[in-house]
């Protein structure tokens, strides 16, 4: 188990941070004393077969509350991380849960690929989970789980619908083995298919430490499909299409949104004609608050967006990123005081005050209702075409009913 908490704190302000206000000589009174911190647990898999994975997440959630705490935290009080990492064991998995529940944390952030397992016992905590791993189910079947993105169910049929709109008349799935969210989402592609008329004709589960893909490949060309769904992570995806290829098989490639990396673009076959729906913003829109991302991973994590080939720089740093706005904006709707006491229930109140938040262009409108589970049937289209990547329906979320 890897445990480590940390508040950043700006060295100008230990004297605040202290209890203490300071006057410089020019008579000027130093800044108000910080509040309570806002504590947050992060339950990651940050090791383990999908580890990499959810590199780019853990990094992205560090750097955010890194710059939101040089800049005075939010509403006075500063963000103090707790993570703890399951290491894909699911027995891990639920004593970290019920570690971050005795440590009496405001919020928890979900990088974890064993959630399944572990979200009853924090839906019964009433800590409500704001945000990241919103391509898991546990975001649309339990009410104290927030996405800060559209949620599976649509991601999913996004993407079988760019699939239909790029010509492909039925497709395969390649799915991972290693984590249960990839079968969770084979039902989902199916029952797409079929609504949208591009049925799912040929399905199987892919290892990532597998010595090929040939059989795979061949048995989905035998079947006809038209187009390949990998969902899995980009380095399995970037093999696997290419054994397709090496096989002779070419069809119109597709992923999720989620697992989206600039290897990928930068990668042959998968660049020629690729679709996807996402459910943020595409890591490569130009959008502002994208930019400001990407400027705090270069100060706080500097090469990782450089060396994206040998980095873990992928969409989840967007899906990190936009959980940390929504934290923020939900205790700025919660109107929580320099003096107020952060709590789970002044989170919660915060994020269902919440209309149609689009966390700065990141996500697709979001609006919370109580005790309710919180489907977000909005995402995003994102297209690699003969190496260009673009954003679809001009930048804007896309909304539907999967």
């Amino acid at each position: 188990m890897t445990r480590r908490p940390w508040l950043f704190v700006a060295t100008a302000t230990l004297l605040v941070v202290a209890g203490f206000a300071s006057v410089s000589s020019s008579g000027a009174s130093a800044p108000a004393k910080l509040g309570a911190p806002i504590t947050v647990g992060i339950l990651c898999t940050c090791s383990g077969p999908f580890g990499g994975n959810l590199k780019a997440a853990e990094d992205g959630y560090e750097a955010f509350v890194d710059t939101v705490n040089a800049s005075g935290g939010i509403n006075g009080h500063h963000i103090k991380l707790i993570t703890e990492d399951d290491q894909a064991t699911p027995g891990l998995a639920t004593s970290n849960a019920q570690t971050l529940i005795n440590d009496k944390v405001d919020a928890i952030v979900d990088l974890s690929q064993l959630d399944s397992i572990w979200a009853p016992l924090v839906q019964k905590s009433k800590i409500p989970v704001v945000g990241e791993s919103a391509d898991n189910a546990a975001f649309y079947t339990y009410s104290d789980f927030y996405p800060e993105e559209g949620t599976s169910n649509y991601a999913v049929y996004a993407t079988i619908q760019s699939l239909k709109a790029a010509g492909a008349k039925n497709f395969a799935m390649f799915y991972c083995v290693e984590a249960p969210v990839c079968a969770q989402g084979v039902p989902l592609a199916q029952a797409a298919g079929t609504k949208l008329g591009v049925p799912m004709v040929y399905s199987a589960a892919i290892s990532a430490t597998a010595p090929n893909y040939d059989a795979q490949c061949l048995a989905a060309q035998q079947a006809g499909a038209t187009a390949l769904y990998i969902a899995d992570g980009a380095s399995v995806i970037v093999e696997s299409a290419q054994n397709c290829v090496q096989v002779g098989y070419s069809p119109i490639f597709s992923i999720p949104g989620v697992a989206y990396s600039p290897l990928i673009a930068a990668t042959n076959p998968l660049n020629v004609n690729l679709h996807a729906g996402f459910q943020g913003v595409p890591l490569f829109s130009t959008i502002p608050e994208v930019e400001k991302m990407n400027a705090a991973y270069n100060k706080y994590f500097p090469g990782l967006i450089a060396n994206y080939t040998v980095s873990d720089y992928e969409q989840h740093a967007v899906t990190a990123w936009a959980s940390g706005l929504l934290l923020q904006d939900a205790v700025k709707a919660s109107k929580l005081t320099r003096t107020g006491k952060p709590s789970p229930a002044e989170i919660v109140k915060g994020l269902l005050a919440l209309k149609g938040d689009t966390l700065d262009g990141m996500a697709p409108p979001l609006t919370f209702k109580a005790n309710q589970d919180h489907y977000v049937n909005c995402g995003f289209e994102g297209n690699i075409v003969n190496g260009i990547t673009s954003v679809g329906n001009g930048g804007k979320a896309v909304c539907g009913t999967p």
